[in-house]
């Protein structure tokens, strides 16, 4: 996993499938788990492989595993009614979209501008040409600046960004339903049960 483009590889076993990640300080979290959910989609082809995440990838294998990993990180349905999204459309602004706008449709769901960019992209609402331009500036580069000294976070608030609104929803959702108990609420979210009210709230619409 040392060529460059490569992020993690998955081992198909009848009982115990593998997903290797690799693990570099430069690779930034919502990059680590994109290659989790892209090899997750080789295990359920039963296709085992390398996660390749360059752009002009034709298999078809890649491909899938690739729409896969961005639906289930970000559904399509969820994308196309953030504020920003609908805000865009409706101002008929057009293929461009600005660097806020992408990091404010990521937020919360730990994800990059990029993949934001290329499901905007799998929706018609930008260019490939635009896509393309801006895709290798966004590639490898975390989102907090260099020369910034990043801000102490909440752990609860750490604890949902790294599972996703869309997940910790899901997890809730469970919980009013009365399928899950809150010991397993907290189990999933590895929030204490003082934090489980913050952690609703932060995912709350």
């Amino acid at each position: 996993l040392d060529q460059e483009g490569l992020r993690g590889c998955s081992l198909l076993d009848e009982y115990v499938p593998v997903i290797v990640i690799r693990k570099s300080s430069k690779d930034v979290f919502s990059i680590k788990l994109f290659t989790l959910f892209h090899e997750l989609g080789h295990v359920l082809l039963r296709h085992g492989g390398m996660c390749d995440l360059k752009e002009g990838n034709t298999q078809r294998a890649e491909r899938w595993c690739n729409a896969f990993a961005a639906e289930a990180l970000y559904p399509m349905e969820e994308l196309l009614k953030h504020p920003v999204v609908t805000g865009h459309v409706a101002r008929h602004e057009g293929a461009v979209w600005r660097y806020t706008e992408l990091n404010n449709i990521a937020k919360g769901c730990h994800v990059g501008r990029e993949m934001v960019l290329r499901l905007l992209l799998d929706a018609e609402l930008t260019t490939h040409a635009f896509y393309k331009a801006h895709r290798d500036k966004w590639a490898d580069r975390p989102f907090i600046s260099k020369n910034k000294t990043p801000k102490p976070r909440d752990t609860v608030d750490m604890k949902v960004r790294e599972r996703s609104a869309y997940f910790v929803r899901l997890v809730f959702n469970a919980l009013d339903r009365q399928h899950i108990d809150r010991v397993r609420v907290a189990d999933l979210l590895d929030v204490p049960f003082d934090g489980l009210a913050h952690a609703r709230q932060l995912v709350a619409r």
